[in-house]
């Protein structure tokens, strides 16, 4: 009889584990699912957010090349201006050319050099405004892509 009541509790004990143990797993099982549940919003919620950031970004690029592609343009339309001089200058030249032999030779030569100086300076300051603008236009795209 001693040895029914100590196996009786021993299975007693048993069970008792058993069901303790299930009856944990459960509750783990049900926080664990509880927890990825929230972990799934959180990420999805994360992606969300970076999804427009990402969005933003890529506008804010796309502004940016548009600005400077504009930069571009004005360039392109200042140098019409500047063919205009270039041409007003080689008309000068040609004039002096045909200009005949006389005294005045010194000041023609002059105005000859004064001339090509200013073809210069104009073939100068298109390459400047157009190093201007491209550094500027380049300037800004990355102003705006970091803001």
């Amino acid at each position: 009889m001693v040895n029914m009541k100590v196996v009786a509790v021993v299975v007693a004990g048993a069970v008792i584990f058993v069901a303790g143990y299930q009856y944990a797993a459960a509750l783990y099982g049900a926080d664990i699912a509880a927890l990825r549940e929230d972990y799934a919003k959180c990420a999805q919620a994360l992606e969300e957010k970076y999804r427009e950031k990402e969005q933003e970004n890529a506008r804010a690029v796309v502004a940016a090349w548009e600005e400077r592609d504009r930069a571009r343009r004005d360039a392109v339309d200042l140098s019409g201006d500047l063919e205009r001089v270039r041409d007003e200058a080689d008309a000068l030249r040609r004039q002096l050319s045909r200009a005949p032999a006389d005294p005045c030779t010194p000041c023609r030569a002059e105005l000859a050099e004064c001339a090509g100086l200013l073809a210069r300076g104009s073939e100068l300051l298109e390459r400047g405004a157009n190093l201007a603008q491209e550094v500027a236009a380049d300037k800004d795209a990355v102003v705006a892509t970091v803001k």
